[in-house]
């Protein structure tokens, strides 16, 4: 039985199958670290809406990986938790 880590690295021979897998990447990594930062800061989606300009609909959609956000609405959601966007390379 092929392992998920050997199936995933064929597929990733395939130049669409990786740039689709890459974006999906990104867009989870979104969700998960707005909502962790929401939740270190302890504020509700409406009120972080309230705080960043951001609509409330438009933070719930980040949340569940639903909408890749552009790094102006990450800096304005970051701003209105207190914290900072870093960005990687690697």
């Amino acid at each position: 039985m092929r392992s998920f880590n050997s199936m995933l690295d064929e597929q990733m021979d395939d130049p669409e199958f990786a740039t689709v897998f890459e974006a999906e990447i990104e867009r989870l990594n979104a969700a998960v670290a707005v909502s962790r930062a929401r939740g270190e800061a302890r504020l509700t989606q409406e009120q972080l809406a309230e705080r960043s300009g951001v609509s409330r609909v438009t933070i719930n959609r980040i949340e569940r990986g639903k909408l890749n956000p552009s790094m102006k609405t990450l800096s304005r959601l970051a701003r209105a938790m207190g914290k900072q966007v870093r960005v990687s390379i690697s």
